[in-house]
């Protein structure tokens, strides 16, 4: 009987992992970074996806975040652009959805100016780890240029 569960517990274990296997649709939601004072709601726009800017806690910004889903074999990852200020350059971004040991979902987000960006570098000049605090409220607006 003991030797019966020793068998059957890891392929249950495994069935339930399965099932819970990240999917893009799951880069929806509010984000909060975790070492900087960024909120963003992200949802879907026009085939990719979107990050509005959610400030005070509750107001919606503008769009700053957009990001195109890109598979590969390492995870659900999405590449973009990220445009916190207006006067600064906008960051190229890589993201990468992930499920953290405690079964929280969080986005590793890297980002460099410039025209693409190199993941082999040591430092970045923008880097947050966010969490999903839960489901996004604001809408994305249009890009106009």
């Amino acid at each position: 009987m003991l030797l019966g569960s020793a068998i059957i517990g890891p392929l249950c274990v495994g069935g339930v992992a399965a099932e819970t296997a990240l999917t893009e649709a799951d880069i929806a939601g509010r984000w909060n970074a975790q070492d900087r004072a960024l909120t963003l709601d992200i949802v879907p726009c026009g085939g990719r996806w979107c990050g509005v800017q959610v400030t005070d806690g509750t107001q919606c910004g503008s769009t700053v975040l957009r990001l195109d889903f890109k598979p590969d074999d390492y995870g659900i990852r999405f590449t973009g652009r990220l445009a916190l200020a207006a006067p600064t350059q906008p960051y190229v971004v890589s993201a990468s959805l992930l499920r953290l040991p405690d079964g929280t979902l969080a986005v590793q987000m890297l980002g460099d100016t410039g025209r693409e960006l190199e993941l082999f570098r040591r430092t970045f000049p923008f880097s947050a780890m966010m969490v999903r605090l839960g489901d996004p409220v604001c809408a994305s607006t249009p890009k106009t240029s």
